[in-house]
């Protein structure tokens, strides 16, 4: 009985045994979570007040100062739109040209007259050798001839015209602006050929001629053409009205006398 009694006596210390009460000893097992938030998150010191409180926090809990980093605070967003928003406003303001309230009126084409006539001088069916003036540049059709045959064998027609640039400015010449009237009233285009039997039948400004100020020159086209009523002229490259063309009749031909 007294040895059952000092058993009873014994006192079971937590220490003695394991962590899980079967006798084996185990260190403490890592929960994974810091004991404070402060070991997670970090301290720093308010820069007012200099009191020390955990970085998560966006305010200072002692005087209120913000903790937030500058690029986080709505301020300075605020002063990055506005700077955009001027930086665009003065390119836009600066770059686009000013508006005009001056009305747009289309360039009227210089209206052709007949050298040495009135203005009211018609330029429609002019004889082979007049000349006219279309702002100051003199044109005048030289002469109108059979030329040699095309690549089909064809007879072409031969156009002279003489330009006399009395502007200040250069002149564009081009081929589009004459053509050859039929007498069925349909027109022919300049022929753009190259060389039959050793002879070239192409213009000398079948594409553009560029006269200088002050200066003279005789050009030369191809019209695969038979029967000719009227040379026409366009003044204008881009004007289609046929008030302002202007025509040479084609010279007649002398009938041809019967052979003895």
């Amino acid at each position: 009985m007294a040895q059952f009694g000092r058993r009873r006596q014994r006192k079971w210390r937590f220490s003695d045994g394991g962590n899980r009460f079967d006798g084996r000893q185990r260190t403490a097992r890592n929960l994974g979570r810091p004991y404070s938030p402060a070991f997670k998150y970090g301290v720093r010191r308010c820069k007012r007040c200099g009191n020390r409180v955990v970085s998560s926090l966006a305010h200072c809990p002692y005087c209120g100062q913000s903790l937030l980093p500058v690029y986080q605070r709505l301020w300075f967003w605020l002063i990055i739109v506005l700077v955009v928003g001027v930086s665009v406003f003065s390119v836009v303001f600066f770059t686009l040209p000013a508006p005009t309230t001056d009305i747009l009126h289309p360039v009227q084409p210089d209206t052709p007259t007949v050298v040495g006539a009135g203005p009211d001088a018609s330029i429609k069916g002019l004889s082979i050798g007049t000349a006219i003036d279309v702002g100051g540049l003199e044109i005048a059709v030289i002469s109108l001839e059979d030329g040699p045959p095309d690549r089909n064998g064809q007879p072409l027609k031969v156009l002279t015209i003489e330009f006399i640039n009395n502007r200040s400015k250069p002149v564009i010449l081009y081929a589009t602006q004459w053509m050859l009237q039929r007498a069925d009233g349909t027109r022919v285009d300049s022929y753009i050929g190259s060389t039959f039997e050793g002879v070239s039948i192409t213009g000398n400004f079948e594409t553009a001629y560029e006269l200088q100020a002050g200066s003279r020159f005789a050009g030369r086209l191809y019209f695969e053409c038979d029967e000719v009523i009227y040379v026409v002229h366009q003044p204008m490259p881009l004007s289609f009205d046929e008030e302002l063309y202007v025509t040479w009749s084609a010279p007649e031909k002398s009938p041809v006398e019967p052979e003895e």
